[in-house]
C-alpha cells in the first residue's frame, strides 16, 4: 500500500527539506500510497453520522469532526495500511526522515480517520506531547494522509501551519489533496489547524 520505494529512494533529500521547511519542520509528500488501493480504502469509509463514529475529542475547538481509531476494521486495504504504518520498515523510514527514533502508537490514540463535514473547522493548536495512557511515550510527529478526492481550493479547509514562537508569523497553507501526506514535528510551537470547510 505505502509507496516505500519512492519514500526510501529520496529519504536523504527529504530529511534535509524536512529540517529546513518554513514555518516549522515538515514535509509534503504526494503519491504516498498506491492510489488504487487508497481509493478502494476510501470507498469503504461510511457516513460518520450514520455509522456512529465518535465525535472528536477536540470538541472545544472543533466542529462537525469525527474520528475512528480502529480504521483497519473498515476494509482489507485499511488493514494493510495500518499494518505497514506499524511495520519496522516504516519505523526505519520515519526515523531517518526526522532524525529521531520513532515508533507508531499501535492504538492510534488521537489518530486514525478524522472526518470533517461541511462547516467543520479546527482552531490553531499544538498537540499533546505525552501519551495519556503511556506517559513515558513522547509524541514526536504527526503524519497526516489526506483522502479528499477531487478537492477544490474553494472548499477551504487547507492545513495551516504557524510557528508559535513568532508573534506575526504568516501561516503556510497546504492543500489537502488525495494521497498527499504531511509529516511534521509535534512541538509546543508547531501550531496547526484548518478554517471552516465550505
Amino acid at each position: 500500500m505505502i509507496n516505500f520505494d519512492l519514500l526510501e529512494d529520496s529519504v536523504a533529500d527529504t530529511h534535509l527539506r524536512f529540517l529546513a521547511a518554513d514555518p516549522v519542520e515538515h514535509i509534503v509528500i504526494d503519491n504516498f500510497c498506491d492510489a488504487t488501493k487508497l481509493l478502494n480504502a476510501l470507498n469503504s469509509v461510511p457516513n460518520p453520522e450514520e455509522a456512529g463514529s465518535k465525535k472528536s475529542r477536540d470538541y472545544i475547538f472543533a466542529k462537525n469532526k469525527f474520528e475512528k481509531a480502529d480504521f483497519d476494521l473498515l476494509s482489507p486495504d485499511f488493514a494493510e495500511l495500518k499494518a505497514e504504518l506499524l511495520s519496522p520498515r516504516f519505523a526505519s523510514w520515519i526515523s531517518t526522515l526526522t532524525g529521531q527514533k520513532i515508533f507508531i502508537d499501535p492504538e492510534f490514540h488521537g489518530g486514525g480517520i478524522h472526518q470533517g463535514g461541511e462547516g467543520s473547522f479546527l482552531d490553531m493548536h499544538a498537540d499533546f506531547n505525552y501519551h495519556p495512557v503511556n506517559p513515558s511515550w513522547f509524541r514526536n510527529v504527526n503524519i497526516l494522509l489526506y483522502l479528499n478526492q477531487d478537492w477544490q481550493e474553494s472548499y477551504a479547509g487547507q492545513l495551516k501551519l504557524i510557528d508559535g514562537r513568532l508573534t506575526n508569523g504568516k501561516p503556510t497553507l497546504i492543500e489537502p489533496r488525495f494521497n498527499r501526506a504531511v509529516v511534521m514535528f509535534t512541538r509546543d510551537y508547531t501550531l496547526h489547524g484548518y478554517d471552516r470547510i465550505n
